[in-house]
């Protein structure tokens, strides 16, 4: 399950605009953790290869929140029910003297569990009622309408599995197949789509589909809910709209099924206009289009004419920006924090700040940051005419994880980079913890067993976010003799990792290493008739022939 709220949610009466400008401070607790938690923040760079258009200087970056803002997103983790409280300070000016009033409300949430046995969820479209879809089902073996490889046209037919016991005037109003297309009925339906393949007889289920109502509407990138956007000035960026039943599922296609209201608070900002296509549609979404005007921060609400009155929310932040953000890092790393955005030249020296030294240290000036323990602190840059803030999760090492690579090691030709042993970091429980952002070292340390083979260090590829301990193997001149095997003439190495802040906190991978042998006193060699033979010495690892 998946839910959005924001203090608005609790407001009774006034608009959510006011809330938003006038209070601040939005502190989220949940009582049981088990039952729901809220959504970790990421951020990312929305890029071409998202699907969605953007137009400017850079690509925009998005933000699924974090906890102390006015919006955020809760996930359902198990059947139960558990409260979810707020708390707010809100700034008022009355008769010309201002104060602070802090505000507490609290929402039960209701988590629904799935049935024991619910296999179908992932193969079940959800549709509104009284709907028909585009051209969903494929009527061919390869594709939609197009003949197989030897020219003839494969038909595939759909029908849908009923109950035959179900009475004429039930069916007038019951989910049909017309074509490639399917067609609703009422709501609180459930039907699964059988494929029969005429050329071969084959009969399978292609899918099922619910009926439901819409009930939410919510902004997205690509297949990501977000809630924050930092654009530049004169940028432009398509978001999709998306709709979601009473339980949050998302709909597999519901275009124009509920007219979406979009608005802002400030439009000198930010405004707010449909795509370059006639109906605003793409493909299964309808979508919209932001352009940052001016310096700002703006709020986007969007929302559909329903009884519940839920609605979804967007900030955009125009002009300067933090970077990284929604930060994910191993303890004993760095990392550096800077400001990008537009003019930068007109905000002036600043100074950096961390909410909590033992997790986070930031040195002030620069922004390099050490990842000092476990936890959760904000890094924060103030500014003369600025104030930016983002949060770091760092976590806790309890294994390393080391692979060796798949080829053979051998000092004869090998590879200029040396050879990579892939090192993963993870929690006491095996669970992978990549760090979100490209850290400025290692956090480990790296030793080859037997040393004289070769020496080895620590790297991090920062452009895919991988550390490596990359071995480079002595040459065979510079090999020391060694005791192998006399009957393969290969050694073991062991490649090793520890953690830098717990040298306890290690792990290895181990490889076999063929030794190679090189020619002492290289040089041309002048044979003739009288003098047919000379005498050559073999150095480095003589008992491989």
């Amino acid at each position: 399950m998946f839910l959005l709220l924001s203090y608005a949610t609790y407001a009774a009466q006034g608009d959510p605009f006011s809330f938003y400008e006038t209070c601040q401070s939005y502190t989220w607790m949940i009582a049981d953790q088990k039952v729901v938690t809220f959504q970790s923040a990421r951020s990312w760079q929305n890029g071409l290869d998202q699907g969605l258009y953007s137009e400017g200087k850079t690509y925009p970056w998005l933000s699924n929140g974090s906890s102390n803002a006015f919006i955020n997103h809760v996930i359902g983790r198990s059947a139960g029910k558990t409260k979810i409280s707020i708390s707010v300070t809100c700034d008022f000016s009355l008769h010309g003297s201002s104060g602070s009033v802090s505000y507490d409300a609290s929402k039960t949430i209701l988590v629904v569990p799935d049935p024991p046995l619910a296999r179908g969820l992932p193969i079940t479209w959800l549709l509104p009622p009284f709907y028909t879809t585009r051209d969903l089902l494929p009527r061919s073996v390869n594709s939609f309408g197009e003949q197989d490889s030897n020219g003839l046209d494969t038909t595939i037919g759909y029908s849908l599995l009923r109950s035959s016991g179900r009475s004429d005037p039930a069916m007038q109003n019951a989910n049909a197949i017309d074509g490639s297309k399917i067609r609703t009925g009422e709501s609180n339906a459930i039907d699964c789509i059988q494929a029969k393949d005429h050329s071969t007889g084959r009969t399978e289920i292609a899918s099922c589909l619910r009926v439901a109502e819409v009930a939410q509407v919510r902004v997205a990138a690509a297949e990501s809910s977000i809630q924050t956007a930092y654009l530049s000035v004169n940028d432009k960026v398509e978001l999709d709209v998306k709709y979601a039943d009473e339980l949050g599922y998302t709909f597999s296609e519901a275009l124009g099924v509920a007219p979406v209201k979009i608005e802002t608070n400030y439009p000198d900002v930010l405004s707010i206009v449909m795509p370059r296509d006639v109906n605003g549609t793409y493909g299964a979404h309808q979508r919209f289009v932001l352009q940052a005007r001016s310096h700002g921060t703006a709020l986007v609400r969007l929302h559909i004419n329903h009884p519940s009155r839920k609605s979804d929310f967007i900030m955009v932040s125009v002009g300067a920006r933090m970077y990284p953000r929604d930060v994910v890092i191993h303890s004993g790393q760095h990392l550096n924090f800077t400001i990008i955005g537009d003019r930068m030249d007109a905000h002036g020296p600043g100074q950096w700040l961390s909410t909590n030294e033992k997790v986070m240290h930031v040195n002030q000036i620069t922004g390099e940051a050490h990842a000092r323990g476990e936890g959760i602190a904000e890094v924060i840059f103030k500014g003369p005419n600025l104030k930016l803030r983002t949060t770091v999760n760092v976590l806790k090492v309890n294994q390393i994880v080391v692979d060796a690579p798949a080829e053979i090691l051998t000092n004869v030709a090998a590879p200029p980079d040396g050879y990579k042993f892939s090192v993963k970091l993870s929690d006491s429980a095996g669970h992978s913890t990549e760090s979100s952002v490209n850290q400025i070292n290692a956090p480990f340390d790296c030793k080859v067993e037997p040393s004289f083979v070769g020496f080895v260090e620590p790297w991090s590829d920062r452009a895919v976010k991988k550390s490596y301990c990359v071995f480079h193997p002595y040459s065979p001149a510079q090999l020391l003799p060694v005791k192998s095997n006399p009957k393969d003439g290969i050694l073991h190495i062991s490649v090793r990792a520890n953690l830098k802040e717990d040298s306890m906190v290690t792990g290895s991978a181990h490889a076999l290493f063929v030794k190679g042998f090189y020619i002492k006193e290289p040089g041309m060699l002048n044979l003739t008739p009288s003098c047919n033979h000379s005498v050559i010495i073999i150095g480095g690892n003589t008992g491989i022939t």
